[in-house]
């Protein structure tokens, strides 16, 4: 924070001073860290610098007042209205950081609410994440026995690596986790192969379902940055959505597949019953013709005919 923020954003602290001048009947003078006047008049005519007191904020020095007195009652003052306009700032961030969040809950609620794939399911969360977060890649894993395959992703980073293992580099330490995690300098990471120098940084958070987790979310940056733990916030509450969309999505695609083997296996007893009817009218047809009195004159007659032939 700087100095001439306090002062220009309202009225009441530059009405204080006048108070405060009028009640001492002093002068108060407050210039920033580089001298520069902030308020007030100082006496150009004068050889000797007033005393001179100085404005903190959270341990840093903002400026300072000059003059008698009075003056260092000014400069507390100061520093107490400049650590409540920051204290205000931090809470309209968390304000803002809570509403972000919402919002994110109630637009991607919608968008998973119609989807029932598991690849939709991914790259909508994925999509999510990369709007609300600077990220220049992102997967999203799911466990498939030993491994973990990207059910989505995007950028340069996760062009080749649709199957990790679990077991290696700073992405494998992070999936065998339950804990979200930020890494802002993958170089320095203990876990860390060196192969990852597609990236530098990177945020990960566990998607957990109803029988434990079921894979990760995880945003990188080809630039180093500084992930906030605002930043692990929103993509843990993506995760925390994510993770029974994809469930269900799960499931609705294994009764598919169990329907559909039904389906096949019924189709096959259709056909193999078929075959049976076919080879019993066949025989019935056959056993009718074969009694009926037309038949057994025909062969009374081919009777006759052979037993002429063997007596010539």
């Amino acid at each position: 924070m700087k100095l001439q923020e306090v002062f220009f954003k309202g009225s009441e602290v530059i009405e204080a001073l006048g108070v405060i001048e009028s009640v001492v009947g002093g002068n108060i003078v407050v210039r920033d860290t580089t001298g520069n006047l902030v308020y007030g008049n100082a006496d150009p005519g004068s050889d000797s610098r007033p005393e001179q007191y100085t404005i903190t904020c959270e341990g840093t020095k903002l400026g300072s007042v000059e003059g008698g007195a009075h003056a260092q009652a000014t400069a507390t003052f100061l520093s107490f209205v400049c650590s409540r306009e920051v204290e205000k700032n931090r809470l309209l961030d968390e304000i803002l950081d809570l509403y972000r969040q919402i919002n994110l809950l109630y637009n991607l609620a919608d968008k998973l609410a119609t989807s029932l794939e598991v690849e939709v399911v991914a790259e909508i969360a994925l999509e999510e994440a990369s709007r609300l977060i600077h990220a220049s890649g992102g997967l999203l894993l799911l466990a498939v026995g030993g491994d973990f395959r990207a059910a989505a992703g995007f950028g340069d980073p996760f062009q080749d690596q649709p199957v990790l293992d679990a077991k290696d580099g700073i992405i494998g330490a992070m999936i065998s986790s339950t804990d979200a995690e930020i890494v802002n300098d993958v170089g320095s990471d203990s876990h860390s192969l060196g192969e990852e120098v597609a990236f530098q940084s990177m945020l990960y958070a566990p998607l957990k379902g109803n029988k434990g987790a079921i894979g990760g979310l995880i945003l990188v940056s080809e630039e180093r940055t500084t992930y906030t733990a605002a930043d692990l916030n929103l993509l843990t509450t993506l995760a925390v959505q994510a993770a029974p969309a994809i469930e269900h999505a799960q499931m609705h695609e294994r009764l598919i597949k169990e329907t559909q083997a039904r389906e096949a296996r019924l189709q096959r007893q259709i056909d193999s019953l078929r075959i049976e009817l076919d080879l019993a009218l066949q025989k019935e047809t056959v056993d009718e013709i074969t009694e009926s009195e037309y038949f057994q004159k025909l062969r009374e007659q081919a009777d006759d005919l052979r037993g002429i032939f063997r007596s010539e």
